[in-house]
């Protein structure tokens, strides 16, 4: 019985190797493939950040915070939030008056601020179900920096939006969902880096 066997195993012993090489090479395949998926997936992964600017510049016509993707794939925007002192903020009128009752707040004396103020800021959670390309910026809060109006007032928004926190979620192509939480920093929008992300 035992003679048979290795009587057997040397007749085949060729083809034997045959079928082992073959079910390495299957299993090198496989691993492979995965391999090659998970290069797809890095090549064209999206990365969202943060971007303030505070002057126009050829990238963005108004000064303000932006939504850069520095990925290499494009990404799909999800959902933003933002919050400032802690409020949650939907739309332009209610980043306004939160600003501009601070600024009377501090500023009683300049009721008259209300009336010039309306169409000096534009808060935009409408790129919710945008594509954003590669190295493409969104506007989420832009303001006129070539308006006659009081410069104090300016730099005072400009002051206010650091108190921005920013929600971001997207997509990449691939499904994979991401969520990035930035807070503004005044020394982000004079130096116009991007603003650090956190999760």
């Amino acid at each position: 019985m035992l003679g048979s066997t290795f009587r057997w195993l040397r007749e085949n012993s060729v083809a034997l190797a045959s079928v082992a090489v073959a079910a390495c090479a299957l299993l090198f395949a496989f691993w492979q493939a995965n391999q090659q998926q998970l290069h797809d997936r890095l090549t064209v992964r999206p990365d969202i950040q943060v971007r303030a600017q505070t002057h126009s510049s050829p990238d963005v016509p108004l000064p303000g915070i932006y939504l850069r993707n520095v990925g290499l794939g494009p990404a799909y925007v999800t959902e933003i939030s933002a919050l400032y002192e802690g409020q949650s903020i939907d739309t332009t009128h209610d980043l306004m008056l939160l600003v501009v009752g601070q600024w009377l707040a501090e500023h009683p004396e300049r009721e008259d601020t209300i009336s010039w103020t309306v169409n000096m800021l534009y808060f935009d959670t409408s790129i919710t179900g945008w594509t954003i390309c590669k190295g493409e910026y969104a506007p989420l809060v832009t303001f006129s920096e070539e308006s006659p109006y009081e410069k104090a007032f300016s730099e005072f928004l400009l002051q206010e939006l650091t108190k921005l926190a920013v929600r971001v979620q997207w997509r990449s192509v691939y499904g994979e969902d991401f969520v990035h939480t930035y807070t503004t920093r005044f020394a982000d929008l004079q130096t116009r880096e991007p603003i650090q992300s956190g999760q």
